[in-house]
């Protein structure tokens, strides 16, 4: 196998494929059978696989490629840290110009990587943004939807785009969108610890871009699963979701300077409302047969608003326009006037909201 890595040569790989893997064995397999599929040449991309102190066979799984494949490499983190410590690690070994970051139970399309490198060179982008579908667990055949919503809304005017970032018209993941390495080292742009750490990094990724290209076509198959972070909601997820909001508008003052971020906080305030309106939907969806749970959701999505967001409120106060900031203001109204018991206040609040025709 030596003499097969031998035949990569580093100088010229043109994409590095981050895999962060924890406890997928089971799905892993197919991931990587996608990426060593791939229409461009093996030795231009390489694919980087970094286990974050799996219990199953993941690192196995990982190894076994690695010796099989002259352009996979993995790596085993030592303390368990989630994805984003796990991506880090992985960045700071590419060796590619550009860097794809791919959750280890998704999959590409055979043409993923060379469109993407293809959009690069003739567009002369140091981010490419592009579409993603859903794929069924047992076929990946049929027809296949695309998900993005948020493509037209890119611009290359700086400021309207933190607006509309700030505004949550973006997807915040970073799953579909290829990076420049240079544009992530140069800014010192790296992962926080947590869940949800890469809303803060994607930001980060669009603030410093010369030049973001919007790809339509679904470059990316992701799999609707029951326990994905996006399909589950508990206090580390409220936690992620909150705190990345206070990353960027610390970051904002940072670049910005104070005499910038005024003008930007309507949006900002804008996306605290969508944030906490997500959280109670994703809660009474996710929890409407277990009152008890939902109601300590509830309570700790209050909690963390007044940990997180508390002087912005009253600084700024919540919008009040949309049905998102309508809902968010209805339950922050309850929780923060009320002294009641939180299973009466929550359904003072869910009351409410129906007669506001907010559920």
């Amino acid at each position: 196998m030596e003499s097969l890595r031998k035949t990569v040569d580093y100088q010229k790989v043109k994409i590095s494929v981050i895999i962060p893997a924890y406890n997928i064995g089971d799905e892993l397999a197919e991931c990587l059978e996608s990426l060593c599929s791939q229409t461009m040449p093996n030795n231009l991309y390489e694919v980087i696989i970094v286990d974050d102190c799996s219990s199953d066979h993941t690192f196995e799984i990982a190894r076994y490629y690695s010796q099989k494949e002259a352009n996979v490499r993995c790596y085993e983190l030592t303390i368990n840290g989630g994805p984003g410590i796990a991506r880090n690690r992985g960045v700071n070994e590419a060796k590619g110009e550009f860097i794809v970051f791919v959750d280890g139970d998704d999959l590409l399309p055979d043409y993923a990587l060379e469109s993407l490198a293809d959009i690069s060179d003739k567009q002369h982008a140091d981010v490419v943004t592009f579409n993603w579908a859903y794929i069924n667990n047992k076929q990946h055949s049929g027809k296949l939807e695309p998900q993005r919503r948020d493509l037209t809304r890119f611009t290359d005017n700086k400021a309207e785009l933190i607006r509309r970032f700030l505004s949550m018209n973006f997807d915040g993941s970073v799953i579909y969108t290829m990076t420049s390495k240079k544009l992530m080292d140069d800014n010192n742009i790296r992962f926080p610890k947590g869940l949800h750490e890469d809303i803060s990094v994607i930001f980060k990724i669009y603030y410093f871009a010369k030049h973001i290209y919007r790809e339509e076509r679904i470059l990316y198959l992701k799999r609707d699963r029951d326990v994905s972070i996006v399909n589950t909601i508990s206090i580390e997820h409220i936690d992620g979701y909150f705190s990345s909001w206070v990353v960027i508008k610390e970051y904002l003052l940072d670049k910005e300077g104070t005499d910038s971020i005024g003008s930007y906080m309507p949006y900002y305030m804008k996306g605290v409302a969508g944030l906490m309106a997500l959280a109670l939907l994703k809660n009474m969806s996710l929890n409407a047969s277990n009152i008890q749970l939902k109601n300590a959701i509830y309570s700790c999505i209050h909690e963390r608003m007044q940990y997180y967001f508390s002087s912005d409120i009253n600084d700024y106060s919540l919008p009040d326009q949309t049905r998102y900031d309508k809902l968010s203001n209805c339950f922050y109204r309850n929780f923060q006037d009320s002294k009641d018991q939180t299973e009466l206040v929550a359904n003072n609040f869910e009351s409410e909201a129906k007669q506001l025709s907010l559920l």
